[in-house]
């Protein structure tokens, strides 16, 4: 659904007996369609189906399906940036284009991973592709400590003086495009600056000089912002500002578009690195075990006083595929169905079961994960005799010519000394582009590796530390955070907590560009 305020923008009339009043504000649901006319948003009769779009060259109709592109994958394209073309896309993205096209300021609304920024900016792109260097556009990201002046001096960068007046070069065109726009904080009586400048740009076509207080007209500049519901830090917006905006609501993926999405990726992915059969047997268990672990990871784990962070969305879902994606044929060894096997398997529970803070939720999500791999992957339950001699992924891949199905699905795949882990982090002195992402040794192994790092970091910065690490778990899962592109720069950090002597201490163990740093705290 989205809201056009009607405002100064008159529209032709409509034939229609029931045309809604010029002082209504419309609510566009399923039942409208969209045109240009005099660069200018028009209304159709709402009694058309808005799965069909007017084609103004033949004053036609025709479906939204025949407008989807089909996705190509390009394996140099960072995971993160990553647009799958489809029908909501293509609808919402038209609005975009023609709003952007024709001056309209307009507010896209929607959920945590939605792809509201991801659309805009590909938008934006595609309009660079249509006017050329004629198009420029500066983005804001917003945040709680977001003020007006930062928020004005980074408009003024992007622009020229015209005479008195500031914009873009002439014949050019300015899109502002501010992320989040209501994280900004509110002040003591309710006021968010930023949005305050913005407002009187959309209000008054422009901004007052900072130091002299003169006023500056701006000229061709085009406001798109997108945001959040209200809460969770972000605030309610003044409608003084809203009131200028076409708002666009982005409803969240249903699970036949998150199937799709996933398929158009992996399939791709499959499809340069791997051979036809390994997309035949494989592509359909990933998909649709990513989805079901989403699906019930939203149902099931909701969001509760003690476990306020449990909030899952389509993003999830990503970062699980973003991690497979990181691998190649040459760290899948002879068996690679169950390489990638087993890691969707720590994919799942570096993204999920990392956020778990109660063994039962963590044991939830190892049942649900151990179901999919019987019911989608084909693997089997291990005898009573197996899980007791440890039957895990080392001992699978030393296993001859072994069968994707004859995976055997164990409590050694989770937990112990032969539990699944990846990393880009297995040999010492490769630098970041030349890491591969590869199944890990065992865990004693593992540290070993570690305190080598953590020497290696001693003797270059000419300190000692005698620290012991506390779980090396922590370390794989933080070495997966700081590799993934978009990530956070200083990685993910772990605390495990320890006793001796005549006290107890908090080892905080995280990494940075590969190297283990521990950290003591009384």
């Amino acid at each position: 659904m989205c809201h056009f305020p009607l405002g100064s923008h008159e529209c032709p009339p409509i034939p229609s007996t029931d045309q809604p009043s010029h002082h209504d504000i419309l609510n566009i649901d399923r039942h409208c369609a969209f045109s240009t006319v005099s660069d200018h948003l028009l209304i159709n009769t709402p009694h058309i189906p808005a799965c069909l779009f007017l084609i103004r060259s033949s004053v036609s109709f025709a479906p939204w399906e025949s407008r989807v592109p089909a996705y190509t994958f390009h394996p140099d394209q960072p995971s993160h940036d990553i647009l799958v073309p489809t029908i909501d896309t293509c609808r919402y993205g038209s609005l975009l284009q023609m709003c952007m096209g024709a001056g309209q300021p307009l507010l896209l609304v929607g959920g945590t991973g939605v792809g509201k920024s991801v659309l805009v900016k590909a938008q934006i792109h595609g309009l660079h592709g249509t006017m050329g260097s004629r198009l420029e556009h500066v983005v804001l990201n917003c945040s709680a400590r977001t003020g007006s002046k930062e928020a004005q001096e980074l408009l003024e960068a992007s622009m020229v003086k015209r005479g008195s007046r500031l914009g873009p070069p002439a014949g050019h065109q300015l899109v502002l495009f501010v992320d989040d726009i209501n994280l900004p904080e509110k002040q003591l009586w309710g006021a968010q600056p930023p949005l305050e400048m913005l407002r009187l740009l959309l209000d008054r076509h422009g901004i007052y000089e900072r130091k002299s207080l003169t006023w500056k007209d701006v000229l061709e500049t085009t406001v798109v912002a997108a945001c959040g519901p209200p809460g969770g830090g972000r605030q309610d917006m003044s409608r003084r500002l809203t009131r200028h905006m076409l708002t666009l609501v982005m409803p969240a993926a249903s699970e036949i578009v998150m199937k799709s999405i996933c398929t158009a990726v992996l399939g791709g992915f499959m499809d340069t690195y791997f051979t036809p059969d390994v997309r035949s047997r494989l592509l359909r268990p990933l998909v649709e075990s990513c989805v079901a672990v989403y699906t019930a990871a939203s149902t099931s784990l909701l969001p509760t006083p003690s476990k306020s962070h449990y909030m899952f969305n389509f993003r999830d879902v990503v970062k699980v595929l973003q991690g497979i994606l990181s691998i190649k044929p040459a760290q899948c060894g002879s068996n690679v169905q169950a390489t990638l096997t087993r890691l969707w398997l720590h994919e799942v529970q570096r993204v999920f079961g990392d956020r778990l803070v109660s063994p039962e939720d963590r044991d939830w999500l190892q049942d649900l994960q151990e179901q999919l791999l019987i019911s989608k992957f084909g693997w089997r339950s291990a005898p009573a005799a197996d899980s007791a001699n440890g039957l895990g992924p080392s001992t699978m891949s030393a296993m001859p010519a072994l069968n994707f199905a004859d995976g055997v699905v164990s409590e050694a795949l989770f937990d112990g000394e032969d539990q699944i882990l990846f990393g880009d982090f297995l040999k010492m002195g490769v630098s970041r582009p030349e890491r591969v992402y590869e199944q890990l040794p065992s865990v004693t192994k593992l540290a070993q590796l570690m305190e080598r790092y953590l020497d290696e970091y001693n003797a270059t910065k000419g300190k000692s530390s005698s620290a012991a690490i506390a779980a090396a778990t922590a370390a794989a899962a933080g070495g997966r955070a700081a590799a993934q592109p978009g990530g956070s720069s200083s990685a993910a950090a772990a605390a495990a907590a320890g006793g001796g002597g005549g006290g107890s201490r908090m080892q905080l163990v995280f990494f940075r560009d590969a190297v283990l740093h521990i950290v003591h705290l009384a």
